[in-house]
């Protein structure tokens, strides 16, 4: 058949079948050759569509071979296909991710603003697809001028496109030159009832610039929030939490401090919350203690509070706060405030528990957290706990289902400390202490080389256990002063664990280790981005509190 302008029939594109399947053998050759050829016809008549959809938006007349009638642009009716989507579809797999360093002075390079320069349609397809503007991931590069100013102009530019579509904004680290944050707060509660996603984050600024913040971050109409994530160094913000239903996740890390108002009577979405801060009175207790209240949903709870000022009287009397959800909890504050938020508390769904004190001197006075365990009933699997030597052995008492130890600044009493490895040591005939330990972990207790002996019994005891299956796997040894060479590590028994398998690690330069000039591995410390090329190197970790304050 010829397919001259003269003698085509344009019905083949939109009347032939697909070719049947299962044919004979002999007719497999036919076959294929007609599902090419209808594969073919199909990719000719989604061009064709295409390219009449092109010439209609530039007012060009259809063309007509005299035979056929002029075929008109296609419409959203009559067209087999969204073209317009589909490219739109397209532009959003090129939209930038947060990794990439953009070059905020260079708009025609970055997506949506590359493709909306290409031509007419280009244009109209990017501007009518509020979506691809509503992500904005922008962080401020260094340079040696010191960074990059903030583009006001063109912030309100995508926000102005993004029309009403979820937006979701992440800025920094590192942050912008000379930013205002007053402003952008302000921009922010002005377009809070679109807000999906919020991320802003200080830290990094050239030269530790400072901004007062006078304007609070007011959330009271904000029906799609998802998540709210504010991170500054130097600056105190002030949140209002007054309707947020889909809110799921909350991180206000601000060493300066922060203060956090809950109006809404139930965040019935929350499932994660991170609140750090050195600020002495910011958050105060009671704002916790109300966030905990508001917050049945709750999965993960992490506080850094240095709050002492606001706490209640051990004797009075305040409703316990259940949250059956909630797995992973982590508190460090002074021995007062711990003790009373561990009290009130009622987790049976707790698995990971992490309390430790503000005061590095006081490891001695009790944190509260066997009252939690003994109140809890959970099945608690991973411990860290920096208190005093007696709260550990009567919290590992109430922890039989406990995988995972680890023990932070000990005081340095060396008969304490014997006292604790025996009760760790399993024993024939004895009841034993948390016999399905599989990782056992000391931190900055400088008392341990005086423990050699038992040390190595307690791990022996382990590896090859009385009665019962093996569990143990891991024993590390974080600045303690001990090190590959020591009494424990020469240990013949303990070398003959350690080719079978177990896991013994001595770690003492964490820098080294963090920068790998070292093959030690850190166990459940993850390097996760290290940034060399900033005026002041900063190295973003996995860690909890206690392994960060040794950086």
């Amino acid at each position: 058949m010829s397919f001259s302008s003269t003698t085509r029939d344009t019905s083949l594109y939109y009347t032939l079948p697909p070719p049947v399947r299962n044919t004979p053998a002999r007719f497999n050759r036919l076959n294929t050759g007609s599902t090419i050829l209808y594969n073919t016809r199909s990719h000719i008549n989604a061009f064709e569509l295409e390219f009449a959809r092109h010439q209609g938006s530039r007012g060009i007349i259809p063309h007509s071979d005299g035979v056929n009638p002029p075929r008109s642009p296609p419409t959203a009716l009559n067209s087999p296909i969204g073209v317009a989507d589909i490219l739109a579809e397209i532009f959003t797999w090129a939209l930038p991710t947060y990794e990439e360093r953009l070059d905020l002075n260079d708009w025609n390079k970055i997506t949506p603003c590359n493709v909306a320069a290409v031509c007419r349609f280009w244009r109209n397809t990017a501007l009518s697809h509020t979506t691809l503007w509503s992500t904005i991931k922008w962080i401020g590069t260094t340079s040696t001028h010191g960074g990059v100013c903030f583009p006001w102009e063109m912030f309100l530019t995508y926000l102005r496109r993004s029309g009403e579509a979820p937006l979701s904004l992440k800025l920094g680290p590192p942050f912008f030159k000379n930013m205002d944050l007053n402003r952008l707060l302000s921009t922010i509660s002005e377009h809070q009832h679109h807000c999906k996603h919020v991320d802003i984050s200080s830290v990094g600024w050239p030269y530790n610039q400072y901004t007062y913040i006078t304007n609070s971050l007011v959330l009271k109409d904000t029906p799609f929030l998802d998540t709210l994530f504010l991170s500054f160094e130097l600056e105190e913000v002030h949140v209002r939490l007054s309707d947020a239903p889909l809110l799921k996740t909350l991180t206000l890390d601000c060493r300066s401090g922060f203060s956090l108002q809950v109006d809404a009577p139930v965040l019935a979405s929350l499932t994660s919350v991170t609140l750090y801060s050195k600020h002495p009175s910011q958050p105060s207790t009671q704002d916790c203690l109300t966030l905990l209240q508001a917050s049945p949903a709750l999965i993960h709870f992490s506080a850094h509070i240095s709050d002492e000022g606001t706490v209640l009287t051990e004797g009075q009397n305040t409703e316990t706060i259940s949250i059956p959800s909630l797995t992973t909890f982590e508190l460090k504050s002074y021995p007062s405030v711990s003790r009373h938020i561990l009290r009130l508390l009622h987790l049976p769904g707790l698995q990971e528990l992490t309390v430790g004190s503000c005061n590095p001197g006081r490891t001695q006075d009790a944190l509260g957290v066997r009252a939690l365990l003994s109140q809890s009933h959970a099945d608690v699997e991973e411990l860290k706990l920096e208190c005093g030597i007696g709260e550990v052995a009567q919290c590992l008492g109430l922890s039989a289902t406990l995988k995972a130890l680890i023990l932070t600044r000990l005081p340095n009493d060396e008969e304490q400390l014997r006292d604790l490895i025996a009760l760790l040591t399993l024993k024939v005939g004895a009841q034993f202490l948390c016999p399905n330990l599989e990782t056992i972990r000391f931190d900055d207790c400088y008392v341990l080389p005086m423990c050699a002996e038992e040390l190595a019994r307690m791990i022996l005891s382990r590896w090859d256990p009385p009665k019962g299956s093996r569990y143990l796997r891991q024993v590390s040894f974080c600045h303690c002063d001990l090190a590959e060479g020591s009494a424990l590590s020469m240990d013949a028994r303990i070398a003959r664990c350690r080719d079978e398998g177990l896991v013994l690690q001595f770690i003492e330069d964490l820098w080294a280790v963090m920068t790998g000039t070292t093959k030690t591995n850190l166990g459940t410390m993850t390097i996760l981005e290290t940034n060399f090329t900033a005026p002041r190197m900063t190295i973003a970790l996995s860690l909890t509190w206690k392994q960060q304050r040794l950086l």
